[in-house]
């Protein structure tokens, strides 16, 4: 429902695309069900990760997304960490898995909160 309304014109004519809104529902209503430990959790967010990033050239994600010593920076859709620009076309779902998998590494547990 909320994909179908959100890629629906608006009185203000604006209307999400498609890729936007289901970046939004991923991150609201899919992400927030992940909570547990490294054990439990690492290889799923890792394959989502995965799943979600936007082909580079090796069309996997960088090393340096991965190390807990280099923590990501967005600007808007765009990825920086280091000399590294990635583009994405699910930049919220992206953020929010390496977040969680940040606090994986860090901290042995990690939720969406």
């Amino acid at each position: 429902m909320f994909i179908y309304n959100a890629t629906k014109d608006t009185l203000d004519n604006y209307k999400m695309s498609l890729k936007e809104a289901l970046d939004l529902a991923i991150m609201m209503k899919v992400l927030p069900k992940f909570h547990g430990t490294k054990q439990k959790l690492e290889e799923p967010i890792r394959e989502l990760l995965e799943l979600f990033w936007k082909k580079s050239s090796q069309g996997k994600v960088p090393k340096e997304v991965l190390d807990p010593k280099s923590m990501p920076i967005f600007r808007g859709s765009k990825l920086k960490v280091d000399n590294l620009d990635v583009n994405t076309d699910y930049p919220h779902t992206v953020k929010k898995l390496i977040e969680i998998l940040y606090k994986l590494k860090t901290q042995g547990f990690a939720s969406f909160m």
